[in-house]
């Protein structure tokens, strides 16, 4: 079955003037995003630069391939200086953010597709232990600061660039642009067509509530693949669509692995039982273990990542794998409050999984589950 390189094959030659923007470019742009192309493309919204020429000077750094977060990322970027489609995209407001005291990862670009037309691309999380720290944050604080830089983002993007505007991302990327286009301003909101979300999670209740969200919600165009775990992860009100990916479980988080047939993904009815139960163990967990001790909780779990010494998840070998092992089991560098509090947050994730594999299983094996 086809994926986006494939669809980059056959639509290559078309420019979006005369085949507009579709849900797979968004994927392919949404991705894009991820390029390290700070220090290439312009920060000016009022500058651009083809984005194959930016490619192409990345891809003569000599630490190019160490700066992305995922080998296939180095493909894309000789892809999109190739096919005329995306390379002759005009990109602008390259913008990259990472501030650890303030637990900030954050970075976006802007695609011209036509002169007043522009795809707000906001980059999903990076490697670095900061990145995924903000993301666990969101489980317990709102907003968090890559949300807040989302939200100036779009405005300093509608405010130097005329016309239509279509924020999107992919994972923490596709929750960026939902949040900067339910908090942006009134005059800025009518001017959003469309947001999309790839695999992008969801957001604490009080944010689904709020009067710019629900103005927001029938514009949002939502993409999970069908075991889909961070994309289920919080809580949605807008609909899905269902992505086939040739991946399993998490991995299925990588949208090189999803499914295309033609100009379109392909689709299917609902996600997995597997989906399914994270999901609902997730929530569980959630709405039994109140915020405060979220927080203890995920504050534990990173000062034993930082204890490592390491800089991100790229670093980490088995040599190191091993040794994080030997961290978390000793608890090192915690108070004894926080490792207690870090064995009952995990303790009360077992059993919400117990329960959530209880529901979903049939009658006789949910008898046996819920003996244990």
């Amino acid at each position: 079955m086809a994926d986006i390189f494939d669809y980059m094959r056959w639509r290559g030659d078309l420019p979006f003037e005369r085949d507009g923007l579709n849900d797979i470019d968004n994927l392919i742009l949404s991705r894009a995003a991820y390029l390290p192309l700070g220090g290439i493309a312009p920060y000016a919204m009022s500058e651009t630069m083809p984005l194959g020429a930016a490619c192409r000077e990345f891809l003569k750094l000599p630490d190019a391939e160490s700066r992305v977060v995922m080998a296939a990322d180095m493909e894309l970027a000789r892809a999109l200086a190739e096919t005329p489609r995306f390379a002759n995209l005009p990109v602008r407001g390259c913008e990259e953010l990472t501030d650890p005291e303030r637990e900030l990862q954050f970075a976006a670009m802007v695609f011209s597709i036509a002169p007043e037309r522009h795809y707000v691309a906001y980059r999903g999380t990076d490697a670095s232990f900061v990145g995924w720290k903000e993301d666990f944050n969101m489980s317990f604080i709102t907003p968090v600061p890559a949300q807040l830089e989302a939200a100036r983002y779009l405005e300093r993007a509608a405010a130097e660039l005329p016309g239509e505007l279509i924020p999107g991302g992919h994972s923490k990327g596709g929750n960026l642009a939902v949040y900067a286009s339910a908090f942006a301003s009134r005059g800025t909101q009518q001017r959003i067509s469309a947001v999309y979300s790839n695999d992008g999670p969801g957001f604490q209740p009080s944010v689904l509530q709020t009067d710019g969200y629900l103005a927001i919600a029938p514009k949002i165009r939502s993409f999970v693949p069908q075991s889909s775990i961070v994309g289920m992860m919080l809580e949605h009100e807008e609909d899905y669509t269902i992505v086939k990916s040739r991946q399993v479980s998490f991995w299925q988080h990588d949208l090189y692995s999803w499914e295309l047939l033609g100009r379109e993904f392909v689709q299917l009815g609902d996600v997995t039982n597997s989906s399914r139960f994270v999901d609902r163990t997730l929530k569980t967990w959630l709405t039994e273990l109140p915020p405060e001790q979220r927080e203890r909780f995920v504050d534990g779990i990173f000062t034993i990542l930082e204890n490592t010494n390491l800089k991100g998840f790229n670093d980490l070998n088995a040599a190191k794998l091993a040794s994080i092992r030997a961290l978390i089991g000793s608890a090192a560098g915690l108070d004894e409050e926080t490792r207690a509090q870090i064995l009952y947050a995990l303790g009360l994730l077992l059993r919400s999984a117990r329960e959530s594999l209880a529901e979903i299983l049939p009658g006789r094996d949910r008898a046996r589950i819920e003996k244990l």
